[in-house]
């Protein structure tokens, strides 16, 4: 018995790249019809059978990229992972999930020594210090939905800080003054973001913010639970409530529901992101619905890019997408 036929025993025989024959079998568009022929009429001749690892040994490239979240809990994260799959997939690439648990990961050598050799780059929602982290990887690597100025790292983002502007613009609008926010920590920019446009909206119409009514903790429902309570049970409490993502929103619908607060009677609630909670409570909560989906799908996109050598001027590598606002009927007016 010969030796087994290999990816370069088929390059040599359709006279091409072994990158195009690795095109070829991973069902990249950007080989030509004649040329794809070649490469299928050399794999049929040789009774080729394509194995992933020794072609990933010889190209160099092994078609996974890693994709890591905080958690697996929150749905906008699932929906972003949705974007980068669906995008990667129609390049040739595939997409390997783990998370982080919201917590800075405890030995970063170990992590790229673990996954350096199977991936060619990464797309990273980090969780918080560990950004600084994956920024020293020596793989090709976007973020999303996070940034550090003057890091020199390619970001996808919503505009947090016009979401939360927008949010509290319509509270105020309504006639609200005695405005919260219920956040999560403002060591990300994400936190930090949503707090600079909840105080900046209050500020340009004459609102001097209150610490009293600001709250920084976790992005979880516990966030928003506790805060709730914290804030409603106070000697003045809030007329209105800004939410700082999803699940902080639901923790203060639970909770709401648990002391008997009307919201859209007793209480004004808006939120950042969407969510099923959002849209099927009475009254429905007006939130700002970032392009969750998109945002991954623009991070891949410009991951293959990078993966196939496109250099990215320096100003283009930060991307903020607009939020849109969807009214419902959790506000009233004073």
């Amino acid at each position: 018995m010969g030796s087994p036929v290999t990816i370069k025993d088929v390059a040599n025989r359709a006279n091409v790249a072994i990158s195009t024959v690795s095109r070829v079998l991973n069902g990249r568009d950007r080989v030509s019809l004649p040329t794809r022929r070649k490469v299928e009429a050399a794999i049929e001749e040789l009774h080729f059978v394509h194995n992933p690892v020794a072609a990933a040994m010889i190209t160099k490239r092994t078609h996974i990229v890693l994709v890591v979240v905080p958690d697996f809990i929150n749905s906008f994260y699932s929906s972003i992972v949705q974007g980068i799959e669906a995008t990667l997939k129609s390049h040739g690439y595939y997409a390997m999930v783990s998370s982080t648990g919201d917590e800075p990961h405890e030995d970063m050598a170990l992590f790229r020594q673990k996954f350096d050799p199977l991936i060619d780059g990464a797309i990273i929602i980090p969780s918080g210090e560990d950004f600084l982290d994956f920024q020293q990887w020596n793989k090709p690597c976007v973020v999303v939905d996070r940034y550090i100025p003057g890091s020199g790292m390619h970001a996808v983002m919503a505009d947090n800080f016009g979401g939360t502007y927008q949010l509290t613009q319509t509270l105020i609008d309504a006639g609200h003054r005695k405005i919260a926010m219920i956040t999560g920590t403002t060591k990300l920019c994400v936190g930090a973001e949503r707090l600079r446009g909840f105080r900046t909206a209050l500020l340009d119409h004459g609102i001097a913010p209150e610490d009293r009514y600001i709250r920084c903790g976790s992005m979880y429902q516990s966030s928003g639970r506790g805060f709730f309570r914290s804030l409603m049970s106070s000697p003045d409490p809030p007329t209105a409530i800004v939410a700082g993502n999803n699940l902080i929103c639901e923790g203060c619908l639970t909770e709401a529901k648990d002391l008997g607060v009307r919201i859209g009677e007793d209480l004004s609630l808006v939120g950042f992101d969407d969510h099923l909670m959002a849209q099927i409570s009475i009254p429905g909560v007006t939130v700002v619905q970032a392009p969750s989906i998109i945002m991954g799908k623009l991070a891949a996109k410009r991951l293959v890019d990078l993966l196939n050598g496109h250099d990215i001027p320096e100003d283009q590598r930060e991307l903020i997408l607009d939020v849109k606002l969807i009214l419902r009927d959790s506000v009233k007016v004073l």
